[in-house]
């Protein structure tokens, strides 16, 4: 799972330019905007677990497929020509006037075709049981691994939302703290509020500008 997330988060975060990356076979180097519905699809297209278990699936498509060609019938068929030449004389016709000892070379042709199939194999019927299993299993596996990218995808993709949303937040707060504290400093100037007002706003807008400056440091990991 660990290393799945590990996965995820390169495909979601390091996308700039990964179309042109394979076209030119160098990085673009610009920043590609994604809606969740296009990040979940490159997660799904380029993540490595994913493409292990389409790969396991047709494997074992292609397993079950080779267990029921064992069952089904079987026909080949031939084709073979021979060129002979026959010794008269081996066969005790010689000495004829004007004939030769020696006739050829003439073709023959042999075309044949065979049937053949199991009818009662249980070993055969045991193997495609098997591997019928095998790629429901493997079906299944990657339909697995299918909803836990998205799931991920989706987690990963809405956090830096989140963290975006948080970001805006925290600079509309310091600018109304900026503007508490410049405020207190102009009413501290007319002598209206003590010099305590404007350390305590001071305060304030210093801890949210730390607090905005640590909102920023997460939305760029995210």
């Amino acid at each position: 799972m660990k290393a799945l997330a590990g996965s995820l988060i390169l495909i979601v975060v390091f996308f700039c330019g990964f179309a042109e990356a394979q076209q030119s076979g160098a990085p673009a180097g610009n920043v590609i905007p994604l809606s969740i519905s296009e990040t979940i699809d490159r997660a799904l297209k380029y993540n490595l677990r994913m493409i292990v278990s389409e790969q396991e699936t047709r494997v074992s498509r292609a397993a079950r497929l080779r267990a029921l060609s064992d069952l089904l019938p079987r026909v080949t068929a031939g084709i073979t020509e021979t060129i002979q030449q026959i010794n008269l004389a081996a066969f005790g016709f010689g000495g004829f006037p004007g004939s030769p000892s020696v006739v050829g070379p003439f073709s023959v042709f042999d075309a044949r075709a065979r049937y053949s199939q199991s009818l009662v194999d249980f070993e055969l019927r045991h193997k495609l049981n098997e591997a019928s299993e095998k790629l429901n299993a493997s079906n299944y596996s990657q339909q697995d691994v299918r909803e836990v990218v998205v799931l991920i995808a989706a987690d990963l993709y809405l956090e830096a939302v989140a963290a975006s949303s948080r970001v805006d937040a925290g600079r509309a707060q310091v600018r109304t703290g900026q503007a508490v504290y410049d405020r207190a400093v102009n009413l501290k100037d007319s002598g209206v509020v003590p010099g305590i007002d404007v350390l305590r706003a001071q305060v304030q807008l210093q801890a949210q500008q730390q607090r905005v400056l640590a909102a920023e440091n997460e939305l760029a990991k995210r």
